[in-house]
């Protein structure tokens, strides 16, 4: 580990996965609800992520006791110019990345500290850049890392995007009650009229234990197949990535999926993480041919519905970005953006000017796009696209 010390605090870099396991037993009584900063789920993502070269945690001691921490890791990323969904240049930097949530202990009174050992590490020229994956907007390490940091060494432009969660009551019956009556009535609707068209053909099978994985992952891959996520390279995927993560879960516990089948075929499902108190809700998937069914929406009243009887968890994260079904059912809300530092040197200022010049376009291009009432429609073009487009 390296150190940089301070009167009575010190901050150590621990660098190889041997070091930051060294860390456990001083980390575990530091952990709150993200599951993304849990000794093991951390590790997991380190050892299979294609892009990560290794750890990179700070640990912050005050009198020799840990006091806070920021989990990163060494990556080589792309770093997309594009307009719409289409990339025309993808430069890969070598970043020291902040996990989503990575930050533990008393972070808000050393956020200027833990930033200024990061932003020293670029000045060496450890990496090219440093990014805090989707930083909420009101913590103090966005203010940190955003303060006086120069027009070049910045990236500017970064697309703020909003996100939701919602407490879970005890019952079902109380989050029915506690929806819009519009939407209320919306959702009965449509389950009604799934249920009614298709009476004896659904079954709704839900996956926590690790031996149900096989299964789980071959019928997700069917629907996700369809979605355009699968064309941004996102959602469920049957790899070994997504796959360790999975069998980690499943051994803890955290695991929980539902999937919706009409006459034994996969049509919808949707999942996540229960760690703590917090359910993580990750990339839902259903099959077009079901769009006017909302069969999306079923599938996760079912889940939601189940996640009510469940004692131990009181909170709903709906994850990242906005959605219609995350406004109606969400009921508070936070913004968040990626914070991207280039390294003062001029490869990463090239990069910087470059993609600045994209952002800008495609902003200008929406703007236009919303003014003209044509916006919602190139997004759903070029979304069918990539829902049709073959995946490799």
């Amino acid at each position: 580990m390296n150190g940089a010390a301070g009167e009575d605090v010190r901050i150590e870099v621990a660098r190889t996965l041997p070091e930051v396991e060294a860390l456990r037993e001083e980390w575990l009584p530091l952990l709150e609800s993200s599951i993304t900063t849990h000794p093991d789920y951390y590790r997991a993502v380190v050892e299979t992520e294609p892009q990560v070269r290794g750890p990179y945690v700070l640990a912050l001691r005050r009198g020799g006791r840990l006091e806070a921490m920021l989990l990163g890791r060494f990556e080589e990323v792309p770093l997309p110019c594009k307009l719409g969904y289409r990339t025309f240049y993808a430069p890969r930097m070598r970043s020291i990345t902040i996990v989503y949530e990575g930050y533990l202990g008393n972070v808000d009174e050393n956020a200027p500290l833990l930033v200024e050992t990061l932003r020293s590490a670029l000045d060496r020229g450890d990496a090219d850049v440093l990014l805090f994956r989707h930083l909420r907007v009101d913590h103090p390490l966005y203010r940190a890392s955003t303060n006086g940091v120069g027009f070049l060494s910045r990236q500017h432009l970064m697309r703020r995007t909003i996100c939701w969660e919602r407490t879970l009551p005890g019952t079902y019956a109380e989050f029915l009650s506690s929806l819009s009556k519009s939407t209320r009535t919306g959702v009965t609707r449509y389950m009604k009229k799934l249920e009614r068209d298709y009476d004896g053909r659904l079954r709704l099978r839900t996956f926590r234990d690790a031996d149900e994985l096989d299964d789980y992952f071959k019928h997700a891959e069917v629907v996700a197949s369809m979605s355009y996520q699968r064309g941004l390279g996102a959602g469920v995927r049957d790899n070994e990535r997504q796959r360790t993560r999975a069998a980690l879960s499943a051994k803890n516990g955290w695991f929980r999926a539902y999937m919706l089948y009409v006459d034994d075929a996969p049509v919808a499902f949707c999942g996540g993480e229960g760690f703590r108190e917090r359910f993580r809700y990750g990339i839902p998937g259903y099959d077009p041919d079901y769009a006017d069914y909302r069969v999306g929406n079923y599938v996760i009243m079912k889940m939601v519905e189940d996640l009510c009887s469940d004692s131990e968890l009181s909170v709903l994260d709906f994850g990242f970005g906005d959605a219609e079904y995350k406004r109606r059912f969400g009921d508070r809300s936070w913004y968040e953006q990626d914070v991207l530092v280039y390294g003062r040197r001029l490869r990463p200022a090239f990069v910087n000017v470059v993609r600045t010049s994209f952002f800008g376009a495609n902003s200008a291009a929406m703007a236009l796009g919303r003014r003209a009432g044509i916006f919602s429609r190139i997004k759903n073009s070029w979304r069918s696209r990539l829902r049709t487009a073959p995946s490799s």
